[in-house]
């Protein structure tokens, strides 16, 4: 057996990017649906706009009771309780398998972990009441919107055909807001769940430290850039919480192993000794007659050498498409890289949505965290 010892897996823990895209594609049907009940009823709401314009101290009654008679036929109609415990059981089911997949990957099996069936329900008791609760507030303010689409009509509605197609497209401009902030919610709250559950599954599994990973794209928030490749305590998170906490966010933690909790030997290659300098090491190294590809290993890092020696460090993103670049000189072209110290600067790729065509590279300077993780291709600064 291997003297203890912190590594981390090469395998990287990976986000549940189609769970989330799922989730998104159930809300957006479910306000579709509350919209094809609310346009149902399109021919009543314009019967009685005109029924009760003359009817101003009625005003208030018919239509709480109209909205109301809506929102019945609404609830009746569409229901979010299955779906919940749906994507709870996905998001769990991926997270054992990235649990199991890592472990193995460095141990060839999976040692016994320490998970507690009633804190996994109280996780879901949670996560379920909360979605439901958000939702509701969609539902609500789409309501609250109809309410107040209708009751401007009582004022401005001339000709009632005219009525009814301007509600069809209030309706319709107010379930497309619902449905944008429904895919939000979705995102968001998928990120937050993963991040409940990795926590849950490390921590039964006795790993208590992990490496903070991002989707190393144009997305990634400059604070969570900065904490890439960083190490942090699960029972001791940094502000604004672990990886996938923040809105929207789809950061990951890849563990840290203590080998000397585990009474087998990682497999050769299996692994990395976690870095003391947190400098980032490359998956590959391309030699300069070697073309740098498009798509390589989700997560992975190539290092590219130029005929000059300079290194280039290309970061591949969770689909495996090229997303980042770090390059330590400015090319001989100073004029249109005019960063840091001599021309070091980034590239963010933005491609189409299959990953086929670039559509943008962004260039940019080195953050301090980037600068410290990438310290190997400053090789001025090992001179000084």
């Amino acid at each position: 057996m291997m003297s203890s010892a912190e590594i981390i897996p090469k395998r990287k823990w990976q986000y549940p990017l189609a769970i989330e895209r799922e989730y998104a594609k159930y809300l957006a049907a479910y306000i579709d649906k509350e919209a094809a009940v609310i346009e149902s009823f399109l021919p009543e709401m314009a019967a009685s706009v005109y029924r009760n314009r003359i009817r101003v101290d009625g005003f208030g009654d018919w239509l709480g009771n109209l909205v109301d008679k809506i929102q019945r036929k609404v609830s009746k109609a569409v229901s979010a309780v299955p779906v919940l415990g749906r994507v709870f059981g996905q998001v769990d089911k991926h997270v054992a398998h990235e649990m199991s997949a890592t472990m193995d990957s460095v141990y060839g099996r999976k040692p016994r972990n320490n998970t507690m069936p009633r804190e996994l329900e109280m996780l879901q008791t949670i996560w379920t009441s909360q979605n439901l609760t958000l939702i509701k507030s969609v539902d609500q303010q789409l309501m609250d919107k109809v309410r107040f689409a209708l009751s401007q009509k009582v004022i401005s509605a001339t000709d009632k055909e005219k009525t009814i197609a301007e509600l069809t497209q209030e309706i319709q401009d107010i379930t497309g807001a619902a449905k944008k902030r429904a895919t939000l919610i979705a995102v968001d709250q998928v990120g937050k769940l993963h991040s409940q559950l990795t926590q849950y599954r490390q921590k039964a599994m006795g790993i208590e430290r992990y490496m903070w990973r991002t989707m190393r794209d144009s997305r990634v928030r400059m604070e969570h850039r900065a904490r890439d490749g960083n190490i942090y305590e699960w029972n001791n998170p940094p502000s604004g919480g672990h990886p996938g906490m923040a809105i929207r966010c789809r950061c990951t933690a890849d563990p840290v192993l203590d080998t000397g909790k585990f009474a087998l030997v990682p497999k050769r290659n299996s692994f990395i000794y976690l870095p003391e300098d947190g400098t980032i090491k490359p998956d590959r190294v391309l030699a300069s007659s070697e073309k740098i590809p498009r798509v390589f290993e989700p997560n992975g890092v190539i290092d590219s050498v130029n005929a000059k020696g300079h290194v280039y460090r290309t970061f591949y993103g969770a689909d495996g498409i090229m997303v980042r670049q770090i390059h330590s000189d400015d090319h001989g072209n100073p004029k249109h890289h005019p960063y840091g110290e001599h021309g070091e600067h980034t590239h963010d790729y933005v491609w189409n949505s299959d990953g086929t065509k670039q559509v943008d590279r962004r260039a940019d300077n080195l953050t301090p965290q980037e600068r410290k993780e990438n310290g190997d291709l400053l090789w001025w600064q090992r001179k000084k």
